[in-house]
């Protein structure tokens, strides 16, 4: 059984390649993303700094004056997407 989709493996890598420090980075590069129901410890502890710190510049995103009503419903799907990843995250994973 996969646990994450491939949307949620994608979501993952971009927010780690936009906010992950480079060891973050690099454990996530290495991992398996066909096997994403083993993901090992590190990878998920990556994973979460990394969309926790997304989903706060999403949030600061929401608070721009020039945002229009489409980019901000986009913002708050990626938010929902990724509140949706994070819960995974911490229920599968333990």
């Amino acid at each position: 059984m996969t646990v994450l989709s491939p949307k949620s493996l994608r979501f993952i890598a971009m927010a780690i390649e936009e906010v992950g420090d480079s060891s973050a980075k690099a454990v996530w590069r290495a991992l398996d993303k066909d096997a994403s129901n083993d993901i090992p410890p590190a990878a998920r502890r990556a994973a979460r700094i990394a969309l926790s710190e997304y989903e706060r510049r999403l949030r600061a995103a929401l608070e721009r004056p020039d945002l229009d009503e489409d980019e901000a419903a986009d913002i708050a799907n990626d938010i929902g997407t990724v509140c949706a990843i994070e819960r995974t995250l911490e229920q599968v994973f333990r």
